[in-house]
Order: structure tokens, then C-alpha cells, then sequence
């Protein structure tokens, strides 16, 4: 679940991005 953006994102922020969306996902309160 990787997404292009204009900016490159590191591997750093593309896990921390992925890991707020899988808790709003797991929990959309």
C-alpha cells in the first residue's frame, strides 16, 4: 500500500504514514 507523491518519501515516512492510516482504518473514531 504505497502511494507516489510529488515529494519522494523515505522509507521512514512511508511506514509512519502507513501506520497512522492502519490505526484510523482499525479504529475511526
Amino acid at each position: 500500500m504505497t502511494q507516489t507523491t510529488a515529494r519522494p518519501a523515505t522509507d521512514k515516512q512511508v511506514a509512519f504514514v502507513e501506520k497512522l492510516i492502519d490505526e484510523r482504518v482499525t479504529d475511526p473514531a
